[in-house]
């Protein structure tokens, strides 16, 4: 926490901003830390509340937010000294309601975030900044999670105090769909900005529990109920999306067969079953994909096999390269 107050402290902003603390019910020293930093530095706000997880956090943030636009960090991830002032240029460049920048998963500290060129694309009309959302996550784009790298005007949370969503796993999704509703104008920056910090002691029982698992579907299936467009298309693409997040979860359930009961394993594969027609040949996904969703399907155990076999091969390293 200490790391994430001092980084934010040297973020370069020509303008007034403020920094939200909120202490979810910490056990450790954390409140007494935040305390110590706004004592120093005025920006710094800090509210404490009981445990209710992140999801309540942010909300909180929200509630207590002054400034005209908001954007959120965790405290152990990273974030350059102009993640900041960059999302917020093209905010105002581009009188944009929103504006999304682009991460990497980082598995140091030392990390070094990228100066080189990037594009910018701008977004206009309601049905276009949903259908751009929807296209690139979840098998799309890898840099469309997580609720970091995006920039909000304050006014597009005027509801958000109605909105709940369950669990940890894509409740950051549903999020930020819920408030694309109230977006007419975004931008989306190729700029990487973030670094989404994973430890490489993070277990797969963290990662893939069979709960975190039913938490993506669930709230993937959610997006129809937040959903205000009566765009064909986007109510397509809602379809295909809940589908995808229970091929997602097959994989797992096939690939980590020690971490799931085999009363979960037959759930996760029984609930991907119905979609994977879709996935395997209406979804907009590469071969690589496709062939993977029929070996789930039809022979998992073929699947598992193939797998092992290519990460002991330097042909996965050069797949893994080229991601």
């Amino acid at each position: 926490m200490e790391r994430c107050c001092e980084n934010l402290a040297k973020c370069k902003f020509d303008g007034n901003v403020e920094f939200v603390l909120v202490d979810d019910g910490s056990s450790d020293n954390t409140l007494l830390l935040c305390q110590a930093v706004a004592e120093k530095d005025a920006r710094f706000r800090v509210f404490t509340q009981k445990n209710a997880g992140p999801f309540a956090a942010r909300k909180k943030g929200v509630a207590e937010a002054r400034g005209e636009f908001i954007t959120f960090v965790d405290y152990d991830d990273l974030f350059s000294e102009d993640y900041i002032s960059h999302l917020y240029a093209l905010a105002k460049k581009h009188d944009a309601d929103c504006v999304r920048a682009c991460y990497e998963t980082v598995f140091s500290y030392d990390y070094t975030f990228p100066k080189t060129n990037f594009s910018v694309k701008v977004l206009e009309g309601n049905d276009d900044v949903l259908r751009f959302y929807l296209n690139e996550f979840i098998i799309g784009r890898k840099n469309f999670g997580g609720h970091w790298c995006w920039l909000y005007k304050k006014d597009v949370f005027s509801n958000f105090e109605y909105f709940e969503c369950e669990g940890n796993v894509g409740e950051d999704l549903l999020t930020n769909f819920f408030l694309l509703q109230y977006c007419k104008k975004m931008v989306f920056s190729e700029k990487v900005v973030y670094g989404y910090f994973q430890s490489n002691n993070s277990s797969i029982m963290q990662t893939f529990s069979y709960e975190k698992c039913k938490f993506l579907i669930n709230n993937l299936k959610n997006f129809k109920k937040v959903n205000l467009s009566q765009n064909a298309e986007i109510l397509n693409l809602l379809e295909a999306k809940a589908k995808e997040a229970t091929f997602i979860t097959g994989i797992r359930a096939v690939l980590y067969p020690d971490i799931f009961t085999a009363e979960q394993k037959r759930d996760l594969l029984a609930t991907y079953r119905p979609n994977a027609f879709h996935v395997i040949f209406k979804g907009r996904h590469s071969l690589k994909v496709r062939v993977c969703a029929f070996l789930v399907l039809v022979c998992p155990r073929t699947f598992t096999f193939v797998v092992k076999i290519l990460k002991k091969s330097s042909l996965f390293s050069r797949l893994k390269k080229a991601k």
